[in-house]
């Protein structure tokens, strides 16, 4: 139900804003945000299905 909703918002451009408020771009997380932040609580590793690996794959699909 959330990547529907993911999905629809995606289509009206307004995820990638908000994905790229937080610091998820399409070439991965970006400096100075919280989405680095994030990344460092995972210590490198980052599991496939996690939330974070979700929100940064959205960010780096055309």
């Amino acid at each position: 139900m959330a990547l529907g909703i993911w999905g629809t918002l995606k289509t009206l451009g307004i995820a990638l804003w908000v994905l790229k408020l937080v610091g998820f771009g399409p070439m991965g997380p970006i400096a100075g945000k919280l989405a680095p932040l994030l990344q460092s609580r995972y210590n490198g590793y980052i599991p496939a299905k996690s939330v974070f690996s979700m929100l940064q794959k959205m960010a780096m699909k055309p």
